[in-house]
């Protein structure tokens, strides 16, 4: 589960929650998207001011990150990304979220809106 300060693992059996222990030199704050495939985590960041897309490695118990790699850093293609899917060997996401247009459930700016735009990363 992410959180803004970082990943937490909720055990199902016993509903017990731990953090996910970081790998030095990698941060797991302000995710905003969390993907799991294939012993990795794709994770949208996206409180950074530098949004980004990473792939981390996880141990084989899943309770730490053993590494990772950026993505999607800084592109066009990260106004404000939000939301994916993985299929087929690609990630797809939101790329213009726009949730800067909502405050307190209400939408602000209306007339700025603009179509919603998907892109996609090929993972490896």
């Amino acid at each position: 589960m992410a959180y803004g300060f970082g990943i937490a693992i909720l055990n199902p059996n016993d509903g017990s929650v731990s953090e996910l222990i970081p790998a030095t030199g990698i941060s797991l704050a302000q995710v905003d998207g969390l993907y799991f495939r294939d012993g990795t985590l794709i994770a949208i960041q996206n409180g950074f001011g530098a949004n980004r897309i990473v792939e981390l490695d996880l141990a084989p118990d899943g309770d730490r990150v053993t590494g990772g790699r950026l993505l999607e850093y800084r592109s066009p293609n990260m106004e404000s990304p939000t939301t994916g899917a993985i299929c087929n060997g690609k990630f797809y996401f939101i790329v213009n979220s726009q949730t800067d247009h909502e405050e307190d459930g209400r939408l602000l700016e209306s007339d700025e809106l603009r179509p919603i735009q998907i892109a996609q990363l090929r993972l490896q």
